[in-house]
């Protein structure tokens, strides 16, 4: 039982309700999907790297990345002993300026790197895995029958695990995308859920997750462009996760996060004169903007069903 995460008033208990039904009909949909995928390509589901071996714990506007050891074990494993200590970051002269403003995570962008290459032989399966743990993880929640420390513990993971794929330079193929968006979405809902249910410390994982990949992808300036595909296939899943969200406060969050890195850019820019800078901070305060502009119609939206009672 989650103490203490029940609604104690009517319009509470209704939100948690209709958001239990819309998981409660969509989750069955997806375990046939994931059962369908097992069976035409013959082979069971396995996971050769668990969220579990993902970050945990949160700074302030970043998510850092460590590997976890098993407490069973004092001995390092073959993964642990590939990835070494993480290098100081060695700031140039436009990204210099911003490193203050956006600080990289304990493990930086090579050791990250190196985690996920080695995820990548079985990267597919993995996800699905992870996709299939998460949906047997919400209808838990769903039926109250999971305890306040594991799913704020499974919830943590989830958008560690985001921020830290979305947040790379790498691009993915398109069934791995797809994958992950899927993730996004049932993430979101999870969150949403625990939320309603008076769960409060995990009010701003999104806003830490948005900070952390738009935050990398303005240090590395270079794969921050129209015609990157890794930083494209990030900004799908910002959208689609800004799009997700129904509750006015988490957008709330999110456009003061947005409007947060906007100013702290232009601050670092306004004593540029370059045209190629002028260039890349025109494009990144158009993709904050557009950012803005999509939380602001959901909000929207929001307002609309909730004064008329339309659905969205």
């Amino acid at each position: 039982m989650i103490e203490g995460s029940f609604p104690h008033n009517e319009v509470s208990r209704y939100a948690a309700l209709s958001v239990a039904f819309f998981l409660l009909n969509d989750l069955e949909n997806q375990k046939s999907y994931i059962a369908k995928k097992t069976v035409a390509t013959g082979k069971s589901i396995s996971t050769s790297l668990s969220s579990s071996e993902f970050c945990e714990g949160y700074g302030r506007n970043e998510i850092p990345v460590a590997v976890k050891v098993s407490p069973k074990s004092k001995k390092r494993s073959k993964l642990d002993a590939d990835i070494k200590e993480p290098r100081k970051l060695r700031s140039r002269a436009c990204k210099g300026a911003l490193v203050q403003y956006f600080p990289l995570p304990t493990k930086t962008v090579e050791s990250l790197t190196k985690l996920v290459l080695v995820v990548q032989r079985n990267k597919k399966t993995t996800w699905r895995d992870e996709q299939k743990l998460q949906l047997d993880i919400m209808q838990r929640v769903i039926f109250d029958k999971i305890g306040r420390f594991e799913a704020v513990s499974h919830v943590r993971e989830n958008w560690s695990l985001i921020g830290a794929h979305c947040a790379l330079s790498a691009p993915r193929n398109k069934a791995n995308h797809e994958l992950i968006l899927s993730y996004t979405v049932n993430s979101a809902k999870l969150f949403e859920v625990l939320l309603v249910k008076g769960v409060a410390e995990i009010s701003t994982y999104p806003s830490q997750v948005v900070y952390h990949i738009i935050g990398k992808f303005l240090l590395k300036m270079k794969p921050f462009s129209f015609t990157s595909k890794p930083w494209n296939q990030a900004k799908e899943v910002l959208q689609t996760l800004l799009s997700t969200l129904t509750i006015q406060a988490v957008h709330y969050s999110l456009v003061a996060t947005l409007s947060d890195i906007q100013r702290k850019l232009i601050r670092v820019w306004a004593t540029r004169q370059t045209q190629k800078d002028d260039k890349f901070l025109n494009y990144a305060i158009g993709q904050l903007c557009d950012f803005i502009a999509i939380s602001h119609r959901r909000l929207s939206q929001i307002e609309n069903s909730n004064r008329f009672g339309l659905s969205f």
